[in-house]
């Protein structure tokens, strides 16, 4: 529930359910559950442009995930936190993150930890400056996720190349991009994602 209530947009409620679960799931002692927990506070924190704290709760779910073998969720743990890291400016942490998401999903099929991945790659590309190569990244991801029907990925993606076009000054394109993102985003009842791609 906490993760609809994100992705509707509903911050507050969101992390009020996701810290009842975190307490409830510790308590039990279900410690992959209770990591499951630590990353919707981690994309809160995120949503919320609070981005050390969203990389620090993200570090501490994947090193859980790590410890019970639970790969794919370690990858998007790790994934989460490599976004974080880099927006919070701290380098050398996103690009350790982001490298155990690539090992990880080297021999791995399941297509949303992978693309997670790819996601984190890119915004750490746009951090670097490199975002010739972060545009690269986001095309395959639009193009796989849309195959798969893996909406909400794809929306990501095609908000963030949308923000390249921004920065490179293609700024017709870029708004129209955004404004498409927005319309889908907001049909689709995605709130969260309708928020951030209007710049709020």
């Amino acid at each position: 529930l906490a993760g609809v209530a994100l992705e509707e947009g509903n911050l507050a409620e969101a992390e009020a359910l996701a810290r009842e679960s975190l307490e409830k799931r510790e308590r039990l002692g279900l410690g992959v559950l209770a990591a499951e927990s630590r990353v919707v506070l981690a994309q809160i924190a995120l949503a919320r442009r609070q981005h050390a704290a969203a990389a620090d709760l993200a570090r501490t779910a994947a090193e859980t995930f790590a410890t019970a073998g639970s790969i794919d969720n370690e990858t998007e743990a790790r994934a989460w936190q490599a976004t974080a890291s880099s927006a919070a400016g701290r380098a050398d942490e996103a690009l350790t993150a982001l490298t155990r998401a690539r090992t990880l999903t080297a021999d791995r099929q399941a297509a949303r930890p992978r693309l997670r991945m790819k996601l984190a790659a890119a915004a750490v590309d746009v951090t670097r400056g490199d975002q010739a190569a972060a545009a690269r990244g986001l095309e395959e991801v639009i193009a796989e996720a849309t195959r798969l029907g893996l909406r909400l990925i794809a929306l990501e993606a095609r908000a963030a190349a949308a923000n390249i076009d921004l920065r490179a000054g293609r700024t017709a394109a870029g708004q129209a991009a955004l404004a498409a993102v927005v319309q889908e985003a907001e049909e689709r009842g995605l709130g969260r994602l309708a928020r951030e791609a209007r710049g709020k």
